[in-house]
């Protein structure tokens, strides 16, 4: 997906105890001179936390969502073995995304009416679960 952008407002929020992201530590105000870019970690305190464009990010994404790399056993090596077929696969769904978003995933989703319980949060990154990457190793035989 290409042209997006995001609204992450998980650079500002915090839900419990977690800590902010090695990205803003490194890049944040802390004295004079220090980052005209990032407020201080102080985020909560002053206008710092108000909406602005500083929480826009481009969502823009390749993601891998399938894929399958498998071996079918020649017909003549499986009848030695006394069955007819031996397929031995790896398949990966969701291995790997690239983009240069600084949240989780880019893939927020949610809708104008109702998205992830909010009215009006379509596009708004608002502490979203990433999609899981699931790997499977198997192999199908046929006697």
């Amino acid at each position: 997906m290409a042209g997006v952008d995001l609204y992450n407002a998980n650079k500002g929020l915090r839900y419990g105890n977690e800590n902010f992201t090695q990205d803003f530590y490194d890049h944040r105000w802390h004295g004079q001179g220090t980052s005209n870019s990032y407020p201080s970690v102080n985020i909560g305190g002053g206008q710092n936390y108000y909406a602005n464009s500083w929480y826009v990010e481009s969502g823009s994404y390749f993601r891998i969502r399938n894929i399958q790399l498998g071996y079918t056993m020649p017909g003549d090596y499986a009848s030695k073995l006394g069955i007819q077929k031996v397929r031995i696969y790896v398949n990966a769904q969701n291995p790997a995304i690239f983009t240069k978003y600084k949240g989780f995933s880019p893939e927020v989703g949610g809708s104008i009416l109702n998205g992830g319980g909010l009215p009006g949060t379509i596009g708004i990154d608002n502490d979203v679960y990433p999609i899981s990457a699931i790997y499977n190793l198997g192999v199908n035989v046929t006697f």
